[in-house]
């Protein structure tokens, strides 16, 4: 079966790039916990390693983790890392988390090119069930409803598990948008769930909570969604409040509410005239010939976030 990343360049997907810079700037915020520097980061790097040398280079993180199911590209995978603190493992994530030691904290991305599955939840139990206080947990889906499910409920269920799928979910929860909010709630399931076994033997001091701050949906190509959070024992509460996540203007406390990225398609110039305009003083709008208001509003919500493509001729 042909990789995702010999099909589309992932570096290049304007509304997952500004996606990897609002997770980045959230996660700067876990230095009220701990040291960014002692963290450890551990995703999907894929051939292209985008996040990872965010990571790497805006957290200072060198503790870096690339989990691999293509297990017969190990000559291109390694070929491509950009960083030789990035230690490569390959095989299926839900086989390499549970070998992994989980004493360092941990900001964990499990950013699937697919749809929600059995084993994703197995994947969001293996952090829930062992990350320490102050990691964070990333995940993101393909919330394209396929074609051909007769019957979404039931296909549903048969996929991620009957027991992560809510009472009264129904066909309308898998239309358009819908599916997305169907998938978060999963996966907010299958948090609860784990850490409900794990505070099970905890004093309460130690007990755990999650406390989701990010869900994004977008759309590149196919619906993506994703929902973020960050687990924390009682007696380290007071460090998640410091970091003050409701203030950022893009964080959703719910897994019913999303942030939209919506990406206007603008040329240099356009974009070069609105950021002279920006940031608005209060009571003011955006103004440029020709785009629409629709267009002006998106592009101030995520100007700062903006990706910067350009093209380089070598000689």
């Amino acid at each position: 079966m042909v990789g995702s990343y010999e099909i589309i360049n992932y570096s290049l997907r304007p509304a997952k790039q500004i996606e990897r810079k609002m997770i980045c700037e959230a996660a700067k915020r876990l230095g009220e916990f701990a040291l960014l520097e002692s963290y450890r980061y551990v995703g999907f790097g894929s051939v292209f390693f985008s996040d990872f040398a965010m990571v790497h280079r805006q957290l200072n993180i060198s503790k870096l983790i690339s989990i691999e199911k293509d297990v017969h590209k190990q000559e291109r995978f390694d070929f491509n890392k950009p960083f030789a603190c990035i230690e490569l493992k390959f095989g299926e994530s839900s086989s390499i988390l549970p070998q992994l030691t989980w004493h360092e904290r941990t900001i964990l991305w499990l950013d699937y090119d697919g749809r929600l599955e059995g084993d994703c939840i197995e994947d969001v139990a293996s952090f829930c069930a062992n990350a320490p206080s102050g990691s964070m947990l990333i995940l993101s889906a393909n919330a394209q409803t396929p074609s051909e499910w007769d019957d979404p409920v039931q296909q549903y269920s048969d996929s991620v598990g009957s027991s992560f799928v809510a009472n009264g979910t129904t066909k309308a929860d898998f239309a358009g948008w819908n599916f997305a909010k169907t998938i978060r709630r999963s996966v907010t399931s299958a948090i609860a769930k784990t850490l409900s076994d794990r505070n099970g033997i905890l004093s309460e001091y130690d007990k755990f909570t999650w406390h989701q701050i990010l869900s994004f949906d977008y759309q590149d190509g196919a619906k993506m969604t994703t929902i973020g959070g960050v687990l924390s024992n009682k007696g380290e509460r007071p460090h998640f409040e410091k970091c003050s996540f409701a203030s950022l203007s893009y964080c959703r406390q719910n897994q019913e509410e999303s942030y939209k990225i919506d990406v206007p398609s603008l040329t240099w110039r356009e974009l070069r005239y609105l950021d002279q305009q920006l940031p608005l003083a209060e009571g003011k709008e955006l103004q440029a010939p020709g785009i629409s208001s629709k267009a002006l509003k998106q592009y101030a919500a995520v100007y700062r976030y903006y990706p910067n493509f350009a093209e380089t001729e070598h000689q």
